[in-house]
């Protein structure tokens, strides 16, 4: 085994603190892609329904104002 405990493993000699948080922000950008990605894709289907409901009133709407 390359660490003799536990702890030498987290201090990865004396360099744990850079490799831990090289790790947490790869995690991190990771976590805050894929929230954006979600984040994203739900406001792009809600326009999407809310152009589809605006086109389907304005075909089954009989009269259509002329607005300048």
């Amino acid at each position: 085994m390359a660490f003799d405990s536990f702890a030498a493993f987290l201090q990865m000699g004396k360099h744990g603190f850079y490799v831990w948080l090289s790790y947490g922000v790869g995690l991190g950008s990771l976590i805050l892609l894929w929230w954006h990605c979600c984040y994203s894709r739900r406001k792009i289907v809600a326009g999407i329904k809310e152009f589809e409901a605006r086109r389907q009133r304005r075909k089954t709407s009989k009269t259509t104002e002329r607005v300048l």
